[in-house]
């Protein structure tokens, strides 16, 4: 992780389970908050529809096996007065009312796990938007030098692991212990003895498995959460580098490492489960062997009549703690299991990031932009890109950029967008500093449009990539239209028989790098902006076609600015303003003719 995040990744390397868990819950809302004790009470009140039951199981037992001790039942003695004194009816009657109240229980038991469900998926939904809402809104420096695939693998799957591994398992834990306690104090009343050996003889084996199973289940856990993050890695290299790969022959190579990567997440994941599921058929297997020796040393020794409806309620309530105690061990399993993921959600949700308040009002740009003394390096580098750079870019004027490679001239694009912040020195547009308030950094920013030489496109409709990141239902087709005419799209857009809703696939690869690029003006065009930014938007174009792209730029009306960067010099012949760049500094400033006499004489 970057240095923007890495203080709070700091925190969650620790192996802190339990603090990493509260850290997740400290970020629901009020809302969720709420429902969360409701969901509690809902799970006490399903724990005791649990004990419904098994509470009738010993009268039904009696009836059937020893009708002589009803007297003793104050519950069947007035259940049997409001029936006719028939023995059969009698014993119908409860078989009827036992079914009901197991049916019953059954019913509330699945309501209170359709809720729990619902609410479990609920928070992942509030998670993922919070997680995606705080990378989006992250300083650009971060974006810089972040693992794009990492924050994929984050959002796309781990957040999901965290869903069903944290968030239900620990409902399925409430529930599970709930319930249990409940069975267990009913448990306790029928007899004492027996119950309490039995809960020592579990609580002492679950313990021990856990403490066995626990450094391997962490070790497949941070196994699961790398090979999660490498298999998007080499998914995106795979299909970002395909010319690369069909021309080299290659396609066994990030095969093989995506195969690799998969085999070690899949065994990882293999060991969780099987840790988590094994337990079950030993321990059911020795549960109902010790069940039956106390069951066999209780009989013999009881002279209690009433013994077999008593030893065969603890048996039922034993079978029925027993997946309750598997089922919270599997969860805890999974929990363990998916601490890592865990760790990278938590580091979203808790990461710097801008304000989120963005305006949509605009900076007033009536006159003109200056640099004043600006210099600029990253963090932990101690070396400038630029140094002392001071000038001024007056309002409608056309202003070329060019110097060569790593000269500093995109860095100075991203200044004046407000993408970085200088190291030193004052960016002003009309006087105002747009470096130190944000609101009037959003401000300005909402001014500016930008043409890269890489246009990112969308694979989805025209209309969609010019009037990027508006609802389709929000689009303004006057707009639109003008855009594209402007751009000179027209007539592309009217050979193609569904128009604005023709789709251009991904990354635009139905169009030539012509029309990539009049698409990406139409874009900056149909913001309105008052100033646009071609970063090298032309460079990647052959002479003709970069012609018809400049002559876009050349209509339009000058009360928007221009800012172009180019390598060619002719590809800055309309420019008022160059601006050459040398190792980070202004070696000249003069128009077009000018540049060309200094290049001659040089």
């Amino acid at each position: 992780m970057n240095e923007h995040i890495g203080f709070v990744h700091a925190q969650f390397n620790k192996n802190n389970l339990a603090s990493n868990i509260r850290m997740l819950f400290s970020v629901l809302s009020k809302r969720r908050k709420i429902q969360f004790i409701l969901i509690f009470f809902l799970n006490i009140f399903s724990s005791f529809a649990e004990l419904l039951g098994l509470s009738a199981l010993m009268p039904f037992l009696m009836v059937l096996t020893n009708t002589s001790e009803i007297i003793s039942n104050r519950l069947l003695v007035n259940v049997y007065k409001i029936i006719p004194e028939n023995l059969l009816n009698f014993k119908l009657v409860v078989t009827l009312l036992f079914v009901f109240s197991i049916l019953i229980s059954a019913l509330i038991r699945y309501f209170t796990l359709y809720l729990q469900t619902k609410y479990g998926y609920a928070i992942g939904l509030d998670i993922l938007r919070k997680a995606y809402d705080n990378v989006l809104n992250q300083p650009y420096t971060v974006h810089l030098n972040r693992n794009t695939s990492e924050v994929i693998a984050t959002i796309s799957i781990k957040i999901g692991s965290v869903i069903q591994a944290v968030i239900l398992s620990l409902l399925s834990i409430l529930n599970s212990i709930l319930v249990s306690v409940v069975i267990l104090l009913a448990l306790l009343y029928v007899n004492t003895k027996v119950v309490a050996i039995i809960v020592l003889f579990f609580s002492i084996i679950y313990i021990i498995i856990i403490k066995i199973s626990k450094r391997q289940i962490s070790r497949d856990s941070k196994i699961i959460s790398v090979e999660a993050s490498k298999q998007i890695q080499i998914l995106q290299e795979g299909l970002g580098g395909i010319r690369d790969i069909i021309l080299t022959g290659t396609q066994k190579v990030y095969v093989s490492e995506l195969a690799k990567s998969y085999s070690k997440f899949k065994n990882a994941q293999e060991n969780i489960i099987i840790r988590g599921l094994s337990p079950k058929y030993l321990i059911e297997s020795f549960g109902i062997i010790f069940i039956a020796i106390l069951a066999y040393f209780e009989t013999i020794n009881s002279i209690n009549t009433n013994i077999i409806p008593s030893i065969g309620v603890i048996a039922l309530g034993s079978f029925r703690i027993l997946p309750l105690l598997q089922q919270a061990y599997v969860s805890v399993v999974s929990i363990s299991g998916c601490h890592n993921n865990l760790k990278n959600v938590l580091c979203l949700l808790f990461t710097d990031h801008v304000s989120k308040d963005r305006t949509k009002e605009q900076l007033s740009f009536q006159d003109k932009i200056e640099f004043k003394n600006i210099a600029f390096k990253y963090q932990n580098n101690s070396d400038y890109i630029l140094k002392n750079i001071t000038l001024q870019i007056p309002k409608g004027s056309r202003c070329g950029i060019i110097g060569k490679t790593g000269s500093g001239k995109s860095t100075f694009l991203d200044l004046l967008m407000g993408l970085l912040q200088p190291t030193c020195g004052s960016i002003l547009v009309d006087g105002v500093d747009i470096v130190k308030n944000s609101k009037n950094l959003a401000k300005w920013q909402n001014c500016i449009s930008h043409v890269p030489q890489e246009i990112f496109l969308k694979d989805a409709m025209l209309k969609e990539n010019i009037a990027f990141g508006v609802p389709k239902e929000d689009i303004d087709y006057d707009r639109l239209i003008r855009a594209v005419e402007q751009a000179q799209l027209a007539s592309l857009v009217s050979s193609w028989k569904d128009r604005y809703n023709h789709l251009i696939g991904e990354g635009g690869s139905k169009l030539s790098g012509g029309q990539r690029q009049r698409i990406g003006i139409a874009r900056a065009l149909y913001l309105n902006s008052q100033l646009m930014l071609l970063d090298e938007a032309t460079s990647a174009l052959d002479f003709s076609t970069e012609r018809d792209v400049m002559k876009c730029i050349e209509n339009l009306q000058h009360k928007v600015t221009v800012v172009i960067i180019a390598h060619r010099t002719e590809s800055l012949s309309g420019c008022d303003f160059i601006f050459e760049f040398n190792e980070g500094t202004i070696s000249h400033i003069g128009n077009y003719n000018d540049y060309l006499a200094k290049s001659k004489n040089n």
